[in-house]
């Protein structure tokens, strides 16, 4: 991913994916929308293959020290990833719809 930039794509189905390269993002925003039910899970990688959870600040909490690592409605979350090459979401559960994702990676004035 070249920054700043935005990749969007849509989640329909149980263990779809967005996959992204986020190696000269310094953070990321991630946003969803659309009519889905289902879970939604921030994932990250060092060599693109093995993936694991990652705690995002969901634009619902009130302090930076409250993380979640799912979401299951529509909003905004933020992850600082500087170092972080890879990074993904996936429906790790889903039951209908469709939720459409945005991710903006981006580096951090200096």
């Amino acid at each position: 991913m070249i920054t700043p930039s935005t990749v969007s794509g849509t989640l329909g189905a149980a263990e779809a994916v967005l996959n992204i390269n986020i190696e000269t993002a310094e953070n990321i925003l991630i946003q969803s929308t659309g009519t889905w039910v289902g879970t939604i899970t921030p994932e990250v990688s060092v060599n693109g293959t093995d993936w694991v959870a990652t705690a995002i600040k969901s634009s619902t909490q009130t302090t930076a020290t409250t993380l979640i690592t799912s979401f299951t409605g529509n909003g905004v979350s933020e992850l600082y990833c500087t170092g972080v090459p890879y990074f993904r979401l996936r429906m790790s559960a889903y039951t209908s719809g469709t939720a459409n994702v945005w991710v903006h990676g981006d580096r951090q004035a200096k």
